[in-house]
């Protein structure tokens, strides 16, 4: 089975030469792909060249050369080339549904459908503002419409105060059991809350033993339920990282340059076998991840993966056949192309960038973050607060109201509804009938916006996040960031 390659791509190929009185030969040689997809039967060019050595005597070597077999072991992807998903078995369990449930855990995704006009809208349900400034307005919007003559007052209309949930709602990511690295992590933390009992004075529940990578926490007041809910991701695992000091040279500066060579941060997935170089180690298959790709960065400021004081193209050797880059040439820094000590740019992909500058870039965890010397909200705060808000607030109302057609086919409803002095989301409209008068049924949930009441039962709070204090408090989370040390990844 070859994967799906496109133009340009890199493959290693091994070919097997047989002759009569030589026996079997392996003859390693590279081809680059000339055709957009290598099945059965398609031809790939490679050469191999054979050189035979002549006695005074010997007559000239006749050479009947056939393939028995091409074996692919892999390939690189060029910059700028697409990826067909398909060529990968693992992703073939996958639909478009299940990265949908996922993405819709991230981001709060509120999703609508005009069935007149065909359309499908998929928003955050709330405004949010992104760690570089930039804002969205969410799905609902601030524009408001007045519905307090629409009410009938001549039916009992309802207030109910939401109090249903656990009190105790915790966001996480998916387990991957395959990943070695997540499963280091969990045991680095095993038994962090051993004073911690199953319930606290008021009998709620606690929750979390242990740390779980990237999760947050909210405290609902005391007229919610005991007990203690996981809001579990339904599609994507967590992403460590770790800083490879491999690359590093902190002590000798690169020739050309005023800066010091620095570890890159990395993404890693480890197999969880306690042997990573066995067979069955390469066979794991990994859950589904999340991470954001930055594109090439400055060497400058966030490393590279290799360090060399007078480096060029030529010191990349593949050291398995002696001669030949290892990879493909990166591009390489702008501002010193062409001199013997330009450093390639490096391709930066992190849930979380614990470098400098990482403050303005995206957070994909759901607990806050402690970058570049100040706490940065995570995907719970940054998406879910203002909802968490509402479910605080509880106020839920059951009015009738005498409805047109144009307030019903108004199919987003993303308007505030004005009445009794307050504003309110629409929930569900039942019992509307457009040939009488009759009034209908509306569940309004009244619109709150999260204030410090509601960040203070955000956890793990900031005083964790930027002292880690040895004692936390009742509900408190150990901030932990998503880092491997060294000596974990090997």
């Amino acid at each position: 089975y070859v994967p799906n390659c496109n133009i340009g791509d890199v493959v290693e190929v091994w070919l097997t030469w047989t002759g009569a009185n030589t026996g079997t030969l392996q003859v390693f040689s590279s081809a680059w792909v000339n055709t957009n997809y290598i099945g059965t039967g398609d031809a790939l060019k490679t050469a191999a060249r054979f050189y035979s050595g002549l006695g005074t005597n010997a007559a000239a070597p006749h050479w009947q050369l056939s393939c028995t077999h091409i074996e692919l072991t892999g390939f690189y992807l060029v910059q700028g080339a697409n990826v067909n998903f398909q060529a990968y078995d693992a992703f073939r369990n996958y639909g478009v549904l299940d990265l949908l449930r996922g993405v819709i855990d991230l981001y709060n995704l509120s999703i609508q459908t005009d069935p007149i006009n065909k359309v499908v809208m998929i928003e955050p349900t709330d405004g949010y503002t992104l760690p570089d400034g930039s804002t969205g307005t969410g799905y609902y919007n601030d524009n408001k419409l007045d519905w307090n003559d629409k009410q009938d007052v001549s039916l009992n209309n309802e207030m109910k105060l939401f109090c249903d949930a656990p009190r105790l709602f915790d966001f996480q990511y998916a387990q991957d059991g395959n990943d070695g690295g997540i499963n280091t992590y969990i045991a680095r933390y095993k038994g962090f809350y051993p004073l911690r009992s199953d319930y606290d004075g008021e009998g709620v529940a606690k929750g979390f033993k242990s740390i779980v990578p990237g999760a947050a926490r909210y405290v609902f007041p005391s007229r919610f339920q005991v007990g203690h809910k996981a809001q579990t991701n339904r599609f994507f695992t967590p992403l460590l990282h770790y800083f490879a000091t491999e690359f590093t040279n902190a002590s000798t500066q690169v020739s050309g340059h005023n800066y010091d060579a620095i570890a890159p941060q990395l993404p890693v997935i480890l197999p969880a076998s306690n042997n990573p170089t066995s067979a069955g180690s390469y066979a794991e298959t990994f859950a589904p991840k999340i991470a954001y790709y930055k594109g090439l960065v400055s060497p400058a400021d966030y490393g590279t993966l290799w360090y060399s004081p007078d480096y060029d193209s030529s010191q990349l050797i593949n050291p398995d056949t002696g001669s030949g880059l290892l990879y493909p040439a990166l591009p390489q820094n702008p501002a010193t192309t062409g001199s013997t000590s330009a450093l390639p740019l490096l391709p930066m992909m992190f849930a979380v960038n614990y470098m400098q500058h990482g403050s303005s870039d995206p957070v994909l965890t759901y607990c806050n973050q402690y970058l570049d010397g100040q706490v940065v909200a995570g995907l719970m705060q940054r998406f879910f607060l203002r909802r968490l808000a509402r479910m605080r607030g509880g106020r839920q109302y059951k009015a009738y109201c005498h409805l047109t057609l144009n307030d019903v086919c108004n199919w987003w409803h993303k308007e505030g509804i004005m009445l009794r002095g307050s504003q309110w989301r629409i929930i569900g409209i039942d019992k509307y009938n457009p040939i009488t008068n009759q009034s209908c049924e509306v569940l309004l949930w009244k619109d709150e916006y999260p204030t410090d009441e509601d960040k203070a039962r955000s956890y793990p709070s900031d005083d964790s996040v930027t002292n880690m204090p040895s004692i936390l408090g009742l509900w408190d989370m150990r901030y932990a960031p998503m880092l491997l040390w060294g000596v974990e990844v090997g």
